[in-house]
This record gives C-alpha cells, sequence and structure tokens, in this order.
C-alpha cells in the first residue's frame, strides 16, 4: 500500500527531472519573452510577407546546403589523418540542420507550428557551426545573423498555429 507521503515523493522527483525537451520548451519561451515582448514588433504587412516567402527560402537554403556539407563531411572523413573535428561537427550540423529544414518545408507552406519549431531546432543545430569560425569577426558576425534570424523567426511564430 502507497502511502500519501511516497506519491507526493515520486511526484516531486519526476516533476524535478526534466527532459530535453523541457529546456527546449524553456529556451523557446525565452526567445519568445526576448525577441516578442521586449523587441519592437514587425509590420503585420512584413510579417505576411516573411511568412509567405519563408518556404520558398527553406527550399533554396536545403537546396545548397545538404549537397555542400554532405561533400565537406565526405571530405573530412576520407581525410582520416588530418581530421578537424570542428570542421566535422560543423558538417554534421549543417546537414542535420538542412535535413529538419527540408522536413519542416512542408508544414511551412501549411503555416502549421510544428514546422515552426522545427525550423527554430535546426537554427539550435547551427550553433554548432561556431566551434569552426576562425576569427573573432566571423564569430561576431555569426551571433549578429543569428540574433536577426531569430527576431523575424519569433516575430512569425504567431502565423504558425495550424
Amino acid at each position: 500500500m502507497t502511502t500519501a507521503k511516497s506519491k507526493s515523493t515520486k511526484t516531486k522527483s519526476k516533476s524535478q527531472t526534466k527532459s530535453f525537451v523541457d529546456y527546449l520548451d524553456q529556451l523557446e519561451k525565452t526567445g519568445h519573452k526576448i525577441f516578442v515582448k521586449t523587441a519592437p514588433k514587425l509590420p503585420t504587412k512584413a510579417i505576411k510577407i516573411i511568412t509567405t516567402a519563408v518556404p520558398f527560402v527553406a527550399i533554396v537554403l536545403v537546396a545548397f546546403s545538404l549537397p555542400f556539407s554532405s561533400l565537406h563531411l565526405i571530405n573530412q572523413l576520407l581525410n582520416l589523418f588530418n581530421l578537424n573535428f570542428a570542421a566535422l561537427l560543423a558538417s554534421l550540423a549543417t546537414a542535420a540542420s538542412a535535413t529538419l529544414i527540408a522536413i519542416a518545408i512542408p508544414g511551412l507552406f501549411n503555416m502549421y507550428a510544428g514546422a515552426w519549431k522545427l525550423v527554430f531546432y535546426a537554427s539550435l543545430l547551427s550553433l554548432l557551426t561556431i566551434f569552426n569560425l576562425s576569427a573573432t569577426g566571423d564569430l561576431l558576425a555569426y551571433i549578429a545573423l543569428l540574433c536577426i534570424s531569430w527576431y523575424i523567426l519569433f516575430q512569425i511564430q504567431h502565423r504558425y498555429k495550424k
């Protein structure tokens, strides 16, 4: 027979352990707070134009990213004696990110919230490419572009509800 005290202990331990998805949800909530609630809002017309263009931009990104990251990955693997771990990680992250975006394309056309989440996850995966940047200027430019892309991504999030 289980007592009330042991039930509450089990509940507490389950609620205290967070899964990876919980951390991603928390990161999404933080992004929403920063890029939607505190940042200036994009005009409604701009949001409509962006949401119309996003699936087509995604197609172009996938068309370029997958072949180039695959070729770079093959090059890294063929050159085992001079393996650059940072470049290998960047290639894997780019390929995985492009794959997530490719999976999201049909949902982007249909304005599904799940497709928006896949694009958000792909942007998080692209953070792994930071390890392959060589100069401080590259790093600063990358961070600036990432912030701009997250700003746009979070500004259009409310349109993806289906």
